[in-house]
């Protein structure tokens, strides 16, 4: 790899792991090429973090040479390797000055790379991310798009001014050796909230461009439904326990708030936003209804984890919702 490299784009493959491998693949592709319209091939490296994958032959296949040979492949087979651990693993071995991670089930739809990159790279900031949003093609995606923590299309305020993406960051590589990776306390998604608390607490605050990429709805069924929603509740009870003495008194509390919360968020997001996402009056209502669903799941399965030893368990996809 060229000592002029300025950019390390890192993909996992864990959330590839939810889709067959010509849809995965195309869309890493298309993050390829989407990152070259801005950046001059000499000037990136693609790590491409992934656990002993028979499909990396075939992908490396249907890459162009243009790409393929700015691509590195590093394989975690047999070592720790959960979403974050690969980021971390990919952030290890990258030569660039900025770091950007970039998900494996994302579609730009607006804005450059060169849009989210810029505000690092001016100095302005040590941290960017876009903004993933869910489609609305059906009315389970516009339920989601509602009621989950992304921000809704071409809404750019309903992105907390605090809120950390993984899925699409770029981190100043200097940032990240003063102050190190991906925390790695367990669960399943909890290392993004902790990295907005590390980046505020050391005064920063994170850029928010107007980058929009489409994210794929993971599963339709109720079983992930219910899953998703069970290990967002263990995950809420680490963030709140990390760094704190984690009293069960606190964490208890903390869950009860949380739900209250919820229902003022589903309602204000369905009353500002329903009908904007394609959601009729009789929509909203059963959105509305699917939402308050999700949450009651989400803190019960919070408010369980408090009243235990806060578990520092990996969370890990379950088996039947890899392709």
């Amino acid at each position: 790899m060229s000592q002029l490299c300025r950019v390390s784009v890192i993909f996992e493959l864990d959330n590839a792991s939810f889709e067959d491998f010509p849809v995965w693949s195309s869309r890493l592709l298309g993050l390829m090429r989407w990152v070259s319209l801005s950046v001059p091939p000499e000037a990136v490296e693609f790590i491409v973090v992934h656990v002993g994958s028979s499909a990396i032959d075939d992908l490396l296949a249907t890459l162009p040479d243009e790409l393929a040979s700015r691509v590195v492949m590093l394989d975690l087979d047999g070592l720790p390797s959960n979403y974050y651990q690969m980021k971390n693993a990919g952030a290890q071995i990258a030569k660039g000055e900025y770091l950007v991670f970039l998900d494996s089930d994302l579609v730009p739809v607006d804005g450059s790379f060169n849009d989210l990159l810029r505000p690092v790279e001016e100095g302005r900031y040590v941290a960017a991310c876009g903004q993933a949003f869910f489609p609305t093609d059906s009315f389970l995606e516009r339920c989601y798009a509602v009621f989950w923590m992304f921000p809704i299309y071409k809404f750019a305020e309903t992105m907390g001014k605090q809120q950390f993406l993984a899925s699409n960051a770029v981190i100043s590589r200097q940032w990240i050796i003063e102050n190190g990776l991906f925390l790695q306390v367990g669960g399943f998604k909890v290392s993004c909230a902790l990295m907005s608390r590390k980046l505020k607490d050391r005064g920063h605050s994170i850029a928010h461009p107007d980058v929009w990429f489409r994210h794929a709805v993971w599963s339709t069924s109720l079983r992930f439904f219910i899953w998703r929603a069970m290990v967002m509740g263990r995950d809420a009870d680490k963030k709140l326990a990390y760094g704190t003495p984690g009293a069960m008194s606190v964490r208890t509390a903390g869950a009860l708030r949380s739900f209250k919360q919820d229902i003022a968020r589903l309602f204000n997001r369905h009353l500002r936003y329903g009908r904007k996402v394609g959601l009729g009056p009789l929509g909203c209502m059963g959105s509305f209804f699917i939402g308050v669903v999700f949450f009651t799941f989400v803190r019960s399965a919070q408010l369980s984890a408090a009243l235990r030893s806060v578990s520092s368990m990996v969370e890990l996809i379950p088996e039947r919702y890899i392709t």
